[in-house]
């Protein structure tokens, strides 16, 4: 097999950081500022000139529930979602927020009109072979019902204010974002006004 070879270069270091935020869209904004009132040195890093990610677009379809021809009343999705995580091994003690039954994806909307809303688990934020690295917004893990609804921009930044906060309390008590411990980080979203249970 034939080689390339590349020489070692020097990368200058421009700034370090406790957390590095990458995305300046709703849930990277949602994280950077949860973790910065955490207490902890916080960095936030977007590709663009400004923030806002998909908020910035001209049409956003989610929010314009009206142009869908097929929209109905939410049959719920919480229990299915919610039995789903158990499966992975998540209980509703694992949540890190809730958000209203709202699904927009597959050429369907539904519309939260149950006022039922689901817990989001905090599993869907950790890789299974990355340690300390948590993942926010519309990359979480989940099947494609779960992701109709974890796509929405708010739940985007659900996850994100729970990731922001999670990193933070990881390095508070000097334990990896896989093994923090929920209850702190519920406690620390509580006290930021989220509703948990």
């Amino acid at each position: 097999m034939n080689h390339i070879e590349k020489p070692a270069r020097s990368i200058p270091v421009m700034a370090e950081t406790d957390v590095l935020v990458v995305g300046g869209g709703p849930a990277g904004l949602a994280a950077a500022i949860a973790a910065s009132r955490e207490g902890v040195d916080t960095m936030l890093v977007e590709r663009w000139g400004s923030f806002g990610g998909n908020i910035t677009q001209a049409y956003v379809g989610s929010i314009a529930w009206y142009r869908y021809e097929q929209t109905r009343e939410a049959g719920g999705i919480g229990v299915e979602f919610e039995t789903k995580a158990r499966d992975l091994g998540a209980t509703i003690a694992d949540s890190i927020g809730i958000f209203p039954e709202f699904l927009d994806a597959y050429g369907v909307v539904i519309l939260p009109t149950t006022g039922r809303y689901f817990h989001v688990p905090y599993g869907i934020l950790v890789p299974q072979r990355v340690e300390n690295l948590l993942v926010a917004g519309r990359c979480v893990a989940g099947d494609r019902i779960s992701h109709a609804a974890t796509r929405q921009m708010l739940c985007c930044a659900v996850t994100g204010q729970g990731a922001g906060v999670a990193a933070a309390v990881s390095l508070k008590d000097d334990t990896t974002c896989r093994k923090v411990a929920i209850s702190r980080v519920q406690n620390a979203l509580e006290r930021q006004g989220v509703r948990v249970g």
